[in-house]
């Protein structure tokens, strides 16, 4: 019962802290520049959801697998594995983006004001995306991927087939129950 509350009153405060941001950001830049913005910002979901689907969360999933093997470098290839991954499916929505802002704005959206914006997501995608995840954001130990070197991975998420392997089980901390070095997952 104590955890529905918790959860309760955190999704409240997240929804106060939201809408605060909300008001704050129209009086800074008006109701014009928040309505385009809207209309972008649609777009930059589906191509993050594109490019990224899983790709972080499995990151972070097998760095920390990899870490309590102590294989140092099976992390590493996870990593490069990710952003070659990355790299090949933010390619065509990028490149369709680049090509087409110019109809996507005026026919799909509606504004011809928004293509500029929809020009800034390519760079925009690239840097909160994986690679930003693999390149960027590094851990106390040293390792990619978003473990934070305490025990905690991010959220569960699985990528063994990227890194050659069935699918490995989502738990957190990097061990299982009955994990023995040297063994699978258990």
């Amino acid at each position: 019962m104590a955890s529905v509350a918790l959860l309760t009153v955190t999704g409240i405060l997240s929804q106060a802290v939201g809408f605060a941001y909300r008001v704050g950001l129209t009086r800074l830049a008006g109701a014009e520049i928040m309505g385009l913005y809207q209309l972008i910002l649609p777009v930059y979901s589906i191509l993050l959801s594109l490019t990224s689907v899983g790709l972080t969360t499995g990151v972070s999933n097998l760095s920390a697998w990899y870490q309590a093997l102590g294989d140092r470098r099976a992390i590493w290839q996870v990593r490069g594995q990710a952003i070659r991954l990355f790299f090949l499916l933010a390619a065509l929505p990028c490149i369709l983006l680049l090509l087409f802002s110019d109809a996507v704005s005026v026919y799909l959206l509606g504004d011809a004001r928004t293509r500029l914006g929809l020009m800034l997501l390519v760079p925009c995608l690239l840097l909160t995306g994986e690679l930003a995840e693999a390149l960027l954001l590094r851990d106390r130990t040293g390792l990619p991927g978003g473990h934070d070197g305490i025990g905690r991975d991010g959220p569960a998420g699985c990528l063994g087939p990227l890194a050659g392997q069935g699918p490995l089980p989502c738990h957190g901390g990097g061990r299982s129950r009955g994990h023995r070095p040297g063994h699978g997952p258990v």
